[in-house]
């Protein structure tokens, strides 16, 4: 759902992470989802596909799963089409371009290459001409011999992160957040970013100047605003907890006047008239039984 949220709030125009954060400041009952290059390791990928064929051999037909698979499976084929149309607003084409890829394993400061969305984004970028290299500090060497491929499937390796092979990128695409990596570096130094894990937001330090594209443009975060938002958040759950007091409040008054009322009206029920209460002890209705009022 957050990969297609994200893919909705680019054709929208709307800043996917703000959307994010936005719904974050409820305060109970959330836990945040985030988008992503795709889906990795050994066990979202793959065990959902093992229950969609086992309800479809009780003849149940989990639409769910398959549209989720949909879904994460093309996120690679997203991520290329940002690079590609990032490079193009920069009067250059994929076919020949340096591209660096920012972590490769399958998700933050580990190893495990499982899957890893980043095989298909360098296998797709390959396949159209570009030139990948990577920079992962858990991850010395990737191969494809278990992926599939429809680029050249030689073997890559690890590139030390200096400022020439960041000034040397035509793209830097981010796919994995790394802790030991520095964002505010490589913010300084490349011509062009595709972040597609949120990094520059989640972890830069002091002030970044922005100098990225793709459907979340990096933006210029620093200390002052990252207090901002803390503080923001902090009145609007107060105001949440305001509400919400002044809605049990609203309710016990209203519930207390509606049980006052109906003690009242059983005083006052007319004995000749069943089910009818009257609201004042003067004010009868025609009984049609006896004919009295």
């Amino acid at each position: 759902m957050a990969n297609e949220m994200a893919k909705l709030c680019n054709a929208l125009g709307i800043d996917t992470w703000e959307v994010v954060r936005a719904a974050a400041t409820k305060p109970f009952g959330f836990m945040p989802f985030y988008p992503g290059p795709g889906i990795g390791g050994h066990c979202i990928p793959l065990d959902p596909h093992y229950l969609s064929w086992k309800a479809r051999q009780h003849g149940f037909d989990s639409q769910f799963i398959s549209l989720a698979e949909q879904v994460n499976s093309t996120m690679p084929n997203y991520v290329v089409e940002l690079a590609t149309t990032a490079l193009n607003e920069a009067r250059k084409a994929v076919n020949g371009s340096k591209i660096l890829i920012l972590g490769v394993a399958y998700k933050k400061d580990i190893d495990d290459m499982r899957e890893s969305p980043a095989l298909s984004i360098i296998d797709l970028l390959r396949a159209d001409g570009a030139d990948v290299y990577y920079h992962d500090p858990f991850v010395e060497e990737v191969t494809f011999d278990h992926a599939y491929t429809i680029g050249a499937g030689d073997p890559l390796y690890n590139q030390e992160l200096t400022d020439e092979l960041i000034r040397n990128a035509d793209c830097v695409i981010i796919c994995t957040e790394h802790s030991p990596i520095d964002y505010a570096r490589v913010c300084e130094l490349a011509s062009l970013i595709v972040d597609t894990r949120n990094a520059y937001r989640r972890r830069s330090a002091g002030t970044v100047r922005p100098r990225s594209s793709g459907s979340d443009p990096v933006a210029t975060v620093s200390k002052a605003s990252v207090a901002e938002d803390l503080r923001r958040t902090l009145f609007m759950r107060v105001g949440e907890k305001i509400r919400l007091v002044k809605l049990i409040g609203l309710l016990i008054i209203l519930g207390h006047k509606k049980s006052s009322n109906r003690r009242l009206h059983a005083q006052n029920r007319c004995p000749l008239v069943r089910g009818y209460f009257c609201p004042r002890p003067w004010r009868f209705r025609h009984c049609s039984e006896t004919g009295n009022y």
